[in-house]
């Protein structure tokens, strides 16, 4: 407002001049040429803030110029010519007082600038801005050395504010920085999930500590020193996870040929038992153990080439893929493992499947059964109990159950090939003691009963597949142990 009010008054007298000129005064002529230098230096004073870094010099012209106006309307030329001169005098040395002055602080400032530029990375995150801010800073530079004060004011000005841009536009990214960080941290933790922190100790504890000082920069703005701690975190997460994976890869690898050999032997060992000839001949019966059998050796083709392609994974340093390959072939053994069983069990029952079982009499009323594998009717203890050769009364079925607690571990489950001592309708269900029976040497040949038997006993395979279950006509009275029996 003062320096508008300044320039005001300036033009007054400018204009009084000039009606003074007009009029014609007979007297000495108006200074017109001194007081037109002398408006002319006060304003270019005015341009390097002389009314800042040189107040004393710049209020003096000003005053000058105003005794000079005065003797002009006191028709005294000769004054006003004097006044009007000391005013040029005390506006030039304003001039060269504050244009150097005005030069230098720019400068600083323009350099204050690009130094915080340089904090928030905009090197990196506002390039162009910054190599602007940088080049201007440069030139205005030169035009200082030449004592080109108003040149070096402007390009310092023009320098100080392509820094501020920079700086803005990089001051933008710490939120990006932030979402780096996060993304280190899962990295950090997927390294320690392979084991990382034991087999990498010291690569996931400088992450993790970079990580720290990253945020910490990243909150005061300090990008640049930030992006450095940022970048050696992600280096050492990354080299953690790659030791963890391969660690655990190798470990994988080693827990796939476990579990591949296991099937593998164990399907060797099935297809050594059948051939023996009464296996055999109940094999080549059973179209639904056929089947199976070529599903499990298929399987066990395909967990191979799992293994195998775990394996080459690991040379070709991709981790991952060969943990996720061994995974697939640990899970294809595990499938065939459990398929075994099942293929035993229906091997066992194929000689009996459909017909009416054998009742083999003991002592005192006593009979033996073997339960059959019916599909669409599931032998259960309360269908066995049904049956009219045994108590033709289902809700008879606990006799069986307590008499066979040995073998039956869940009444809810039994497994085709399993034979059951069915003690008399009336009397007790303690077995009477019996004669030694024949042995598999006094036979002369091993039935697939004595070899499948105890497997299917002791593998628990599928209520709805494989596992013969109770049916759920039982009711309360007769339920033993909270068991409930379902189809």
């Amino acid at each position: 407002m003062k320096k508008k009010m300044k320039n005001n008054k300036i033009k007054m007298m400018h204009v009084l001049i000039l009606l003074i000129f007009i009029m014609g005064y007979c007297s000495d002529p108006v200074p017109i040429e001194e007081m037109s230098k002398a408006k002319h230096k006060i304003t270019k004073a005015e341009s390097v803030k002389a009314d800042t870094y040189a107040p004393g010099y710049y209020r003096s012209a000003i005053d000058e110029l105003k005794k000079a106006h005065n003797m002009i309307s006191e028709d005294n030329m000769a004054e006003a010519k004097k006044h009007a001169e000391e005013a040029i005098k005390f506006a030039d040395q304003a001039y060269s007082k504050s244009a150097p002055a005005l030069a230098e602080e720019t400068k600083k400032e323009a350099d204050e600038a690009i130094k915080f530029a340089e904090k928030v990375f905009a090197e990196e995150f506002a390039a162009s801005e910054f190599e602007n801010a940088k080049t201007l800073f440069a030139e205005g530079d030169g035009a200082l050395g030449k004592k080109d004060y108003i040149t070096a004011f402007q390009k310092f000005e023009a320098s100080r504010e392509e820094a501020r841009k920079a700086r803005d536009i990089a001051e933008s990214q710490a939120e990006i920085m932030k979402r780096n960080i996060a993304e280190i941290e899962d990295t950090i933790q997927e390294a320690i999930k392979y084991g990382a922190a034991e087999s990498a100790p010291d690569a996931i504890r400088i992450a993790q500590e970079k990580l720290e000082t990253a945020k910490e920069k990243v909150d005061k703005l300090d990008l640049k020193n930030a992006a450095i701690d940022i970048d050696e975190a992600a280096a050492n997460a990354r080299q953690a996870l790659l030791i963890g994976q391969k660690d655990w890869a190798a470990k994988k690898l080693i827990e796939a040929e476990t579990s591949v050999n296991n099937a593998d032997k164990s399907i060797s060992a099935l297809t050594k038992n059948l051939e023996e000839p009464n296996i055999k001949k109940m094999f080549a019966t059973n179209e639904e153990a056929r089947a199976a059998m070529n599903s499990i050796q298929e399987t066990l083709a395909a967990a191979k080439d799992s293994y195998n392609m775990a394996g080459q994974s690991i040379e070709n340093e991709a981790y991952e893929d060969s943990v996720n390959q061994s995974d697939e072939a640990i899970r294809l053994a595990t499938i065939i493992n459990d398929q075994i069983p099942q293929i035993e069990v229906l091997i066992a029952s194929a000689g009996t499947k459909g017909a009416a079982p054998p009742i083999m009499p003991t002592k005192e009323g006593w009979k033996k059964y073997t339960v059959r594998l019916i599909p669409k009717k599931r032998d259960c203890l309360w269908r066995i109990a049904e049956y009219d050769f045994i108590y033709n009364n289902p809700l008879l079925w606990p006799k069986i159950y307590k008499a066979n607690k040995g073998q039956i571990k869940n009444p809810d489950l039994i497994f085709p090939g399993q034979i059951f001592d069915i003690p008399p309708k009336e009397g007790s269900e303690t077995k009477p003691k019996e004669e030694k029976p024949e042995t598999k040497a006094d036979k002369g040949v091993e039935t697939i009963q004595d070899t499948t038997v105890e497997t299917a006993k002791e593998e628990a395979v599928d209520e709805n597949e494989e596992a013969v279950s109770q049916p759920e006509e039982m009711n309360e009275e007769t339920a033993i142990e909270g068991s409930k029996n379902t189809e």
